[in-house]
């Protein structure tokens, strides 16, 4: 584990819902192991008594080994947490991947769902789910997308173009190393007018001349951020 998704990192400040929380410390909510593991860790300490016994119930489920690592990874002591009776993982419904279904379905279909219920699609749904939760305006759900293990290079960098996504979502992508390798991603975030202009200004340096006269003409993006790309351009 090289550090915590942005998700987990969200989980760890505290700035998640309580039924969100509940929802989690059963377990299986992360869809890759380790990471459920970190999630649950994390839970152990909730600030809510009930979370963080369910947590610890729900961490039991793992081979002891692995939960300490994960811990001392984590810099938590795992090591002396006691077995509980596991409580069933989440049973929430996903609906079923659906990679021709238009933007407005999808936003139809979600529209009756609660936070909950729109983080757990962002984790496990399609890429038009995808693509739709990357803008709900709950944090968490917008994150889980970063989350959902469907994900791939050409779509984060779709992502990053899109003005309707939460702008917490483009400073996570602009966070990760491995996305910020690819060039049409960095170009991508530059030129998108919700890219808070601390990000894009960190970016800027790594844009070709030809990408640097278009984001110095971009009246959608922050004046600074133009007004710095004709700068580079005249070697300033």
């Amino acid at each position: 584990m090289t550090g915590l998704s942005p998700l987990l990192t969200l989980f760890q400040a505290g700035d998640v819902e309580l039924d969100v929380r509940r929802l989690a410390a059963r377990g299986g909510l992360m869809p890759h192991g380790r990471d459920d593991i970190a999630l649950l860790a994390l839970l152990t300490r909730d600030r809510d008594a009930n979370v963080a016994d369910i947590a610890r119930a729900s961490l039991a489920r793992y081979p002891p080994p692995l939960v300490a690592e994960v811990g001392e990874e984590l810099g938590l002591n795992l090591s002396a947490l006691e077995s509980a009776p596991a409580t069933p993982p989440p049973t929430s419904e996903v609906p079923p991947r659906d990679d021709q279904s238009t933007a407005e379905s999808v936003r139809s279909r979600i529209l009756g769902m609660g936070v909950a219920e729109r983080l757990v699609l962002a984790l496990r749904g399609g890429r038009p789910e995808r693509m739709v939760l990357a803008g709900d305006p709950a944090k968490a759900v917008a994150l889980a997308v970063l989350s959902n293990p469907g994900l791939h290079e050409a779509e984060v960098e779709s992502l990053a173009r899109q003005a309707q996504v939460h702008e917490d979502l483009l400073r996570a992508i602009a966070g990760q190393r491995a996305w910020v390798r690819h060039y049409g991603v960095v170009v991508s975030l530059v030129r998108n007018a919700r890219t808070p202009a601390a990000v894009s200004l960190l970016l800027l340096p790594r844009l070709q001349d030809r990408d640097l006269r278009l984001a110095s003409t971009d009246r959608n993006i922050p004046d600074i951020v133009r007004v710095r790309a004709r700068r580079k351009l005249l070697g300033g």
